[in-house]
């Protein structure tokens, strides 16, 4: 161990100095420890030099604080321990010289040096080699220089004149009653900051005994803790943190995705520090990445680029994602290197190793087989074809995420698509979705299949080509939601449900987005849903398109808004609207309402809105104008044209409800 780490004692020396008796230092000693006692244990102050700061652990009132720290032994009937509550900890737990707490540089550190007898005498100094007690305090700042040592002749005590006030007199403290205040301010006498994030200060206190004007000396053993703010980790010799060429990664991540790119794949730089810098107090000031492109044969360089990390406002950056883009490596095979150069946020700097990457060509699909070439993920799980049955069961309302991945990375990804069979046996209806894929590089494509309403049955493919326009395509996967007859297994006599269907007669097509209201006339009830492929029903506001139930024989008033609703001579979108009875059976079956722009009709639980559709008008008298008759002959073939389709429909639905409501427990 370094001798200047040696204890105390064996750190002391003597030497002797003849003086005068000093006999004023008895007397006035004596007087104060009477007065100390005639006052019942008050603390007594002993003058320090004018202006000198209060102690921070005597309560103006006198009464000792109840703060009692470690106090570290320095010398026989000596310690030394932290002033304030809330103070940085930086006086170590015997037997260790080391602290690990990190205080701030704008933090001041008071100490208290506490002693069983007087320190001082009558006109001891406050300052030089024979003040009483003396604070010594050197350094070494994060990149390994000297600060404040003897190196350089210079050794910090105070930034006032004074090394030491006090003393104060603490008699509840019968072990150590006299105590010394020192500090290690945060500021010099100009306002100057005295330290820098990073330092590792030493520190020691150097004591002066004086026995009948004889000088003795004596050290304390050298202590040390180290400022935050700075990396935890210095690639500099001589400094507390040294790590050498491991500096970077113990002070930094950086993550690169794709690890393995082909040359159209930007490549996405994630930097950030690591949570021990967070611990102490660490972020990135500035920072920039140096990027080459050689050519994988000559070596030749093909193109350099500089990405600057920005720094926000606040100052507090703790990640940030670069990227090097696509267009840079135009050459397959080429060789891209860089470089990472970061500073935290006073100046300290630390530099990567060079990383590097070969840029892959694009490569067609080698097996020409989907299940060889590709894979597939979702989330929620799906299970794979074959299902043998097994289908999987979602719950209303669940979007379903979808990740088509390369499963060689040599060979990109041109284009994906996912095409999707939505049944609603509720509606009768088959819906085909076609939904691109969004490319997240090029052996990574992702989407997300729209929530769906209970009872909904879902068929996909995912078809994807490759760069010379190789196509494959996943073999059927398949998918449910849970319908309504087993999330609400049975119907109480005084509840009922049913459904709201939406189509636009114009465009031929359900409605989707179309905003559905529910409303009981009493008020007591009130339900807002959207269309999903034509359909909706009253759904829960915790749990989106989860079917709850609506009290029996009430009257409701159910009302559609559709943006797309603009009938001719119209010049906003119109609300389509009726009030029914909804009993428990919902038996009903017939028009319920008919304008000039929509009508409503009941197929037992099932309302359907026919928007930009209304009955048929009826056919006037033919005249003896024989263009009359035709006309007349031609609006009837119209009609028929349009209602065949929709009895035809209706008949089918009435049809499947009526058997629906055999199975269902009233």
């Amino acid at each position: 161990m370094d001798s200047a780490m040696k204890p105390a004692r064996s750190a002391s020396y003597n030497y002797r100095i003849r003086h005068k008796p000093n006999w004023i230092f008895g007397l006035s000693l004596g007087l104060f420890l009477v007065v100390g006692m005639l006052l019942g244990g008050v603390p007594i102050r002993v003058a320090g030099p004018a202006g000198s700061a209060a102690s921070t652990a005597v309560g103006s009132s006198g009464t000792p604080s109840p703060f009692n720290p470690p106090c570290l032994t320095i010398y026989t009937g000596i310690c030394v321990s932290i002033a304030s509550p809330g103070e940085p900890q930086v006086v170590p737990i015997a037997p260790s010289f080391f602290s690990s707490v990190q205080p701030n540089v704008t933090t001041a550190l008071p100490l208290y040096i506490k002693s069983a007898t007087p320190l001082n005498w009558t006109n001891a100094p406050y300052s030089g080699p024979d003040s009483p007690v003396v604070l010594n305090v050197t350094g070494v700042t994060w990149n390994g220089n000297p600060f404040y040592s003897p190196y350089d002749g210079s050794v910090y005590h105070s930034s006032t004149l004074a090394y030491w006030q006090g003393p104060s007199y603490v008699p509840t403290n019968r072990t150590y009653p006299w105590w010394y205040l020192v500090n290690i301010s945060a500021y010099s006498r100009t306002g100057q900051l005295n330290f820098a994030p990073g330092m590792t200060m030493t520190w020691s206190i150097g004591l002066t005994f004086n026995n009948s004007g004889i000088f003795s000396h004596a050290q304390s053993g050298q202590y040390k803790y180290t400022y935050s703010g700075a990396w935890p980790y210095s690639p500099y010799a001589g400094s507390q943190q040294y790590a050498g060429t491991s500096a970077f990664g113990q002070d930094a991540s950086v993550n690169a995705t794709p690890t393995a790119p082909n040359w159209n794949d930007s490549v996405h730089l994630s930097i950030g520090t690591t949570p021990l810098d967070q611990r102490t107090n660490v972020s990135i000031g500035q920072g920039y990445v140096n990027v080459n492109v050689t050519d994988p044969t000559t070596g030749a360089r093909l193109d350099a680029t500089t990405l600057v990390i920005t720094t926000p406002k606040s100052g507090q950056l703790h990640s940030v994602v670069l990227v090097i883009p696509a267009g840079l490596a135009q050459v397959a095979g080429s060789n891209v290197t860089y470089q990472v150069f970061l500073s935290d946020a006073y100046g300290d700097w630390i530099v990567s190793p060079v990383f590097s990457y070969s840029v892959n060509g694009n490569g067609s699909f080698l097996t020409g087989q989907f299940s060889s070439d590709l894979s597939i993920v979702t989330q929620p799980n799906i299970s794979a074809p074959p299902n043998l049955g097994n289908v999987t069961i979602l719950p209303p309302g669940t979007p379903l995420s979808l990740q088509l991945l390369s499963q060689n990375p040599g060979s990109a990804i041109a284009s994906a698509k996912a095409t999707l069979t939505i049944s609603l046996p509720v509606l009768r209806t088959t819906t085909i979705v076609v939904i691109p894929l969004v490319r997240r590089s090029s052996i990574e494509f992702n989407t997300t299949f729209p929530p769906l309403p209970a009872g909904a049955y879902v068929n996909f493919t995912v078809g994807a080509y490759d760069f010379a326009q190789g196509y494959e395509v996943s073999p059927a996967y398949e998918y449910t939601t849970a319908s309504v007859t087993t999330l609400l297994p049975s119907i109480p006599q005084n509840s009922t449900f049913f459904y709201v269907a939406v189509h636009d007669a114009g465009s031929g097509a359900w409605v989707s987005g179309a905003r559905v209201s529910i409303s009981a006339l009493g008020g007591y009830y009130s339900v807002s849903t959207r269309t999903t492929y034509g359909l909706a029903y009253p759904t829960s506001a915790q749990a989106s398109m989860s079917p709850i139930l609506a009290p029996a024989n009430a009257s409701y008033l159910v009302t559609i808004n559709d943006p797309g609703f603009i009938p001719a001579g119209a010049a906003a979108p119109l609300a389509a609207n009726v009030t029914i009875v909804a009993t428990h059976g919902m038996a009903g079956d017939g028009s319920l309402k008919v304008t000039p722009h929509y009508l409503v009709v009941q197929r037992g639980n099932l309302l359907i809105f026919w928007l930009n559709s209304t009955a048929p008008s009826p056919v006037a008298s033919p005249s003896v104008s024989s263009a009359a008759l035709w006309g007349s002959i031609g609006g009837l073939i119209a009609v028929a044209i349009l209602i065949v389709p929709l009895v035809g429909w209706y008949s089918a639905v009435r049809k499947r409800h009526q058997e629906d409501m055999k199975r269902v427990t009233l």
